[in-house]
């Protein structure tokens, strides 16, 4: 096997954000990758295209490229979230990454954990960070894709 394992995937953008009560993000889409927004803490009103959902604890918002989508009433103890920007250059992968939900409630620690990880190895920004990166959020992605669908998911060859 002459390729790497998810070499398909380039992480864009890691970060841990703390919003407090008055801020608010506008309606808007990324035409060219995913979003990964995972609530640590706190609430918020989510906006995704026409849906409206209360972000909570352990919510995770799944952005699709050209997918709108905005936050705002911001709880009064604030919103604390993982945010993760990235690409998939692989059809296969995106029609593994396809049955995932824009929006929903996680109770899985290792979700939050995998996000914090990514976010850490970005701070060592060198050649190991992006093979390990990368390695962790293929990972985090085929476990959504299977909590999504948790009976024997048949992945496209």
């Amino acid at each position: 096997m002459s390729e790497l394992v998810f070499n398909n995937l380039s992480i864009l953008w890691t970060s841990r954000y703390d919003y407090n009560p008055s801020w608010k993000l506008n309606m808007h889409s990324h035409r060219d990758y995913y979003q990964i927004i995972y609530s640590i803490d706190g609430g918020a009103k989510a906006y995704i295209d026409n849906n409206t959902y209360s972000l909570t604890k352990g919510s995770l918002m799944f952005l699709k490229p050209g997918v709108s989508h905005g936050l705002d009433e911001i709880s009064e103890k604030g919103l604390k979230t993982l945010d993760l920007k990235f690409t998939i250059s692989d059809s296969r992968l995106e029609k593994v990454v396809s049955v995932i939900k824009e929006q929903f409630v996680t109770d899985d620690e290792d979700v939050r954990a995998t996000l914090e990880a990514i976010r850490m190895e970005g701070d060592q920004e060198n050649y190991e960070y992006i093979l390990y990166s990368q390695l962790l959020l293929g990972t985090l992605l085929i476990k959504l894709s299977r909590l999504m669908l948790p009976v024997n998911l048949n992945f496209p060859r």
